[in-house]
Parts: structure tokens; sequence; C-alpha cells
């Protein structure tokens, strides 16, 4: 029902023996989401697919983002998410840093990952009493760590900065990624899905996760 579809093609093609591969000089214009009630029939879609392609279906981002040189970490929504290699932060940082704004935003949007370069840049700009700017930047670099620390932090700038619709959505976040941190049910819910992937590096960061987040 308008949703899904594409992954369920792409999944049962793969199943059938088809391989994709990508080509870079197609040019493909797609109106995301752009149809109305795009989103209504999400649950009856994630039902359907999941009875269709549930068993071959497999999370691989960890796989993907450290063949492409990118570190995986368990953020505190208790998943898998990846951030720059703190050698390549540090390098990328020294290759821009005296090269003036431009170059510096231009690698930050080539490096949608690059967390030392966004902090760096937020420090600049705060300095120059741009603070709106570097509450942006900020705000981006949470969102790569998915940290409730993170957020609290953000909290106290967006509340000095007058910022109530950000300070709201802050809240939100802040409060979804405690809860998700320490509710026994996801905590099991995950630890069941990474014993399923069968890979031990996983199973270990998770554990690890667990225990700095331990009262």
């Amino acid at each position: 029902r308008n949703g899904f579809e594409d992954i369920d093609l792409c999944l049962r093609m793969k199943a059938d023996g088809f391989f994709f591969t990508c080509v870079p000089a197609s040019v493909v214009y797609h109106l995301e989401s752009q149809t109305p009630g795009r989103k209504a029939k999400e649950n009856h879609n994630a039902a359907l697919l999941g009875s269709r392609c549930a068993a071959l279906l497999r999370p691989d981002k960890h796989a993907v983002g450290a063949r492409d040189g990118f570190m995986p970490f368990i953020d505190d929504s208790l998943e898998i998410s990846l951030r720059m290699r703190d050698k390549d932060e540090e390098r990328l940082l020294r290759q821009v840093l005296d090269l003036g704004y431009q170059p510096l935003f231009d690698a930050i949007r080539l490096n949608p990952l690059w967390i030392r370069g966004r902090e760096y840049c937020a420090d600049l700009l705060e300095g120059q009493g741009d603070k709106a700017r570097a509450l942006s930047l900020r705000i981006e670099t949470a969102s790569i760590l998915w940290r409730a620390e993170s957020w609290a932090e953000l909290m106290q700038t967006a509340q000095r900065l007058g910022e109530t619709e950000l300070l709201d959505m802050m809240r939100n976040i802040y409060e979804r990624l405690l809860a998700c941190r320490s509710d026994p049910v996801v905590i099991q819910g995950r630890r069941r899905s990474l014993r399923r992937l069968d890979e031990p590096f996983l199973e270990k960061l998770f554990e690890d996760r667990l225990k700095e987040l331990s009262p």
C-alpha cells in the first residue's frame, strides 16, 4: 500500500539469484515521500514485508561502514551507529585548519560523520557571536553520536538562546534516549537481534556499552 515496495522487490530479486550494480553515470530524480498519505500504511507495510522477507533481512551497516573505514559503536538507542576514526578526524582537520571557513564547511559537507570538524567550526562561530549557526552544527554532531548527554547540553544552549521549538524537540530526543538505554525490554530485544547476527565483536560492543551506562 504505497510503501516498502522497493525493499520488497530488491530482497526478493536477490533471493531469486539476481544481483545489483551501482552505475554512477545514471541520473535519477526522485521526489521522495511526495505522495499524500505516504506514511499512513507503514504498520501494514512493515508487517507484510516481515511476513514475506524477514529471513532475507540482515543489518549490515556496521560491515559496510567498517569496509569504508568508519568505526561502529552502540548509541544510546542501543542501535549500531558509525563515526569516523579518531586519526581520520584529526588528519582531515589538519588539512583544512588554516584554509579559512569555506574549505572547512566544504569538508564538513563532504564528510557527514566528521565530528571534530563540526566542533571546531562551532567554536569559531561562537567566538564570533554567531551562536545560532554554532548550535546548528552542534545539533548535527549530537545526531551522529546519539548520546543523551549531548542532547542535555544542547537543551541548556537552546534555553539560553530562547529557541523554544528546538528545546521541545531536544527534550523529546533526550527523554527517548534515556528510556531506551534503561528499558529491560528494549535491551533484551536489541541483544537478541545482535545474537542473531552471530558477530561476537558486535555483542561485545553492546555489552561494553551497557556497562558504561550502568549506574
